[in-house]
């Protein structure tokens, strides 16, 4: 277990995952096979189990029905599997404690450009869990602050949007080629 990778997603991620975003699903599912199989352990924040309480579907359908057929749109089912995403052993989850809520609250407030609290405290908990690479999809707020912040033992926290992908099987690329 030496080499497993660590790697933070925060709450954009885990929303790509589980709506199967087109744009953005290849490369989590990757990671995600990858975690499965022991290579890597994927770091989240408590936070993002709170963020991330309703599916794109459940979303579009509260915003066309409103708020007066939420208990009918929000499903059980729907919840059962945001809650076992996070409840796989490769997922390690880290508690928003005092000090992580008192460090967000400080870094909020000293860092330029970044506009969400809950952002502030995924950043926290990677930098305390020593975890150096965040994934996410939140341009505005995080991806230009890569290399900016060091996690606790002062290695640079690399913040990017996840680009891992599988590599084409070459046997079935030449296979391929050859029936052309």
């Amino acid at each position: 277990m030496a080499n497993v990778k660590k790697v933070y997603w925060d709450s954009c991620a885990w929303l790509g995952l589980l709506n199967k975003e087109s744009e953005r699903i290849q490369e989590l599912e990757f990671i995600w096979v990858k975690a499965e199989r022991g290579e890597v352990e994927i770091w989240t924040s408590t936070v993002s189990q709170m963020e991330v309480f309703k599916l794109a579907e459940e979303k579009r359908a509260l915003e066309l029905q409103g708020n007066i057929a939420k208990k009918e749109i929000l499903t059980d089912e729907n919840l059962s599997l945001i809650e076992n995403v996070f409840d796989q052993p490769f997922v390690k989850r880290i508690p928003l404690d005092v000090e992580i809520s008192s460090r967000a609250r400080r870094v909020y407030r000293e860092t330029p450009g970044l506009n969400k609290v809950p952002d502030a405290a995924h950043l926290v908990s990677a930098m305390k869990w020593n975890i150096p690479v965040i994934h996410t999809y939140d341009g505005n707020d995080l991806l230009h602050l890569s290399g900016k912040l060091k996690t606790d033992d002062g290695t640079e926290l690399i913040i990017c949007v996840p680009n891992e992908r599988p590599q084409p099987d070459l046997l079935s690329e030449l296979e391929n080629n050859d029936e052309s």
